[in-house]
């Protein structure tokens, strides 16, 4: 589901607010499983205001809230994490103008922050005793969630040679990406 609300503000002024939700198909393994069968969701409320004095000149302030909720990641160590409540919030500041004739500038600049960990519990084997019990032993750990990059800034020259015709020179600059292996032992970020 989701609602929208946008409201011009004067001539140059506009506000948009929206929420949504969404859901993931499961994982095979949460198909064939004992596990409850309970699919990821995500809820998401934004809020934008934009400043468009001219046609190729404006500027967009974005901030966001997402609540994800019964969030599973496959490992390489043989199953699911257990399902897991996340949240994650930012904003985005954009803008573009003109720089010549044809010439259009175009920056970006954005910032995500979030909490929770990702939780295993994969079985390491299990014992069946004279009596007929079972005793299961497992390996726990717990990896930071993948937020994807904290900061990102994106930055563009568009050259417009006639209606149906732009030459786009875009680059991208971010912050970290934090990885973790060998079952949170060894953990560090990659740049970009």
């Amino acid at each position: 589901y989701s609602l929208g609300f946008n409201r011009r503000l004067g001539y140059d002024w506009r506000f948009k607010a929206t929420w949504g939700n969404a859901f993931r198909t499961p994982y095979a393994s949460q198909l064939f499983g004992s596990d409850p069968l309970e699919p990821e969701a995500v809820a998401t409320a934004a809020l934008q205001l934009q400043y468009r004095p001219a046609p190729e000149r404006e500027m967009e302030l974005s901030i966001f809230h997402s609540r994800i909720s019964d969030h599973r990641v496959e490992n390489p160590y043989g199953g699911l994490s257990r399902p897991g409540s996340h949240q994650l919030y930012g904003f985005e500041l954009r803008g573009s103008a003109p720089l010549a004739a044809n010439l259009l500038l175009d920056l970006g600049l954005s910032l995500v922050r979030g909490d929770g960990d990702e939780e295993y519990r994969v079985l390491r084997y299990a014992l069946l005793r004279p009596d007929g019990s079972m005793v299961r032993e497992y390996d726990q750990w717990q990896e930071p969630v993948d937020r994807g990059p904290g900061w990102l800034l994106n930055f563009a020259l568009l050259q417009r040679f006639g209606p149906d015709h732009t030459l786009r020179l875009a680059g991208r600059r971010g912050s970290g990406l934090e990885y973790s292996y060998s079952k949170g032992s060894e953990q560090g970020s990659h740049s970009q």
